[in-house]
């Protein structure tokens, strides 16, 4: 499978900001990894708390921050961006 309910979700939050003129270049990427992620564990459910701390305890630093040295909150603004959609 190479959809769930977060990716679609994703994918239409981005579509909504890019028509709006926002860039999201470094956003796009950590979201589509943790979308991704979610996809790798078979997650079909709706976005929790506990999904999104799991992706963070998961794997390496710069799966989430793509190298950048950026604070631990940082990761949990996916909640809230997507709960925008």
């Amino acid at each position: 499978m190479n959809s769930n309910k977060l990716n679609r979700q994703l994918n239409e939050y981005l579509d909504y900001k890019h028509s709006l003129g926002f860039k999201l270049e470094h956003e796009e990427c950590v979201l589509r990894n943790f979308a991704a992620y979610t996809l790798a564990v078979g997650y079909m459910g709706s976005l929790t708390c506990n999904i999104v701390l799991d992706w963070i305890a998961s794997s390496s630093k710069s799966d989430k921050t793509k190298g950048r040295n950026t604070p631990m909150y940082y990761h949990t603004t996916i909640f809230f961006l997507m709960n925008e959609v």
